[in-house]
Parts: structure tokens; sequence; C-alpha cells
């Protein structure tokens, strides 16, 4: 749980500077996994969460695959790549669970894979994981929904 008092600390200083800030917070990976407890923990201190390739199965049972979405009470934004190839964060996954819990869902095709260039290749940086060449169409996406604009439901290039 001590974790979670640095992100609370840190979301109390931007409510206090900028009075009245929606929070959102967004990651990738095991970042997605991180946010779904963040905002599980820190309730109505955070606005909004987006999962990104996140981490819906472990061997190592760190994951999502059974966390009960329905609890949070934030807005949610599922995104992920349907061309995910780390085997810990498929697109069926991320499409079951909007599926399953009414969530908003961006699917993501296209861009590019370096696997030679990544560590973990499928699961690294150089990855369709990461949305590599559509970082700024996703960006973009996240930010009309976090606004409230329309935004695109199927990213590609």
């Amino acid at each position: 749980m001590g974790g979670f008092c640095l992100f609370e600390g840190v979301i109390e200083k931007l409510h206090e500077i900028y009075k009245g800030i929606p929070v959102y917070l967004v990651g990738i990976s095991r970042g997605g996994l991180s946010v779904a407890y963040v905002a599980k923990f820190l309730k109505e201190k955070v606005t909004g969460i987006v999962p990104m390739s996140a981490l819906y199965r472990d061997r190592r049972g760190h994951s999502l695959e059974f966390f009960d979405w329905g609890q949070l009470k934030q807005k949610i934004l599922i995104v992920g790549h349907k061309d995910d190839g780390c085997a810990n964060t498929l697109y069926s996954d991320a499409a079951y669970v909007a599926k399953k819990y009414k969530l908003p869902l961006i699917t993501v095709t296209g861009g590019h894979q370096q696997l030679e260039k990544s560590p973990r290749a499928e699961c690294g940086p150089y990855a369709h994981h990461h949305f590599l060449g559509m970082e700024r169409q996703v960006a973009n996406e996240i930010v009309n929904w976090i606004l409230q604009k329309p935004y695109k439901a199927e990213v590609s290039e």
C-alpha cells in the first residue's frame, strides 16, 4: 500500500495547485495494471484511467485477470493494439473486458515493429505492444476522449 501513497501525494499536490483539475492516469503494460489499482485505492481523487496494452495475464500472478472493473467509479478507456504479440496483454483480453463491463475501447492497427531492438521482443518498446509508429494518433484520440470530444474507436494508419 506504500506505493499508492506516492501517487496520492502527487495527485493531492496537483489538486492543491490546480484547483478542481481532473486527474487521468495512463499506463502501458504493467502501468495499465498500476492505474487500475491506483484508481481502486484513490477512488474519487482520480477522474479516469486509460490502461493501454494492460497486463491482463501474467504467470507470476500480478495481473488484471480477475480484477473487478465494475468496482471502479472513474471513467475508463481501454486501449489495445490488435496485433499486440505479448502473451500477457492480448487484444482479445482488452476487447473482452471492454465488452463485459461496457467500457469504451480504442482498437489500434498499424504502425511497425523493430523486434530485434526490443529486449523482450513482442512485449518491448519496439513492438505493437507500445504502439510504435502510432503514438501520435493514439494520443490524440485519448485526449479527445478525456475532453469528451468525438474520438475514433478504431485507429489505423
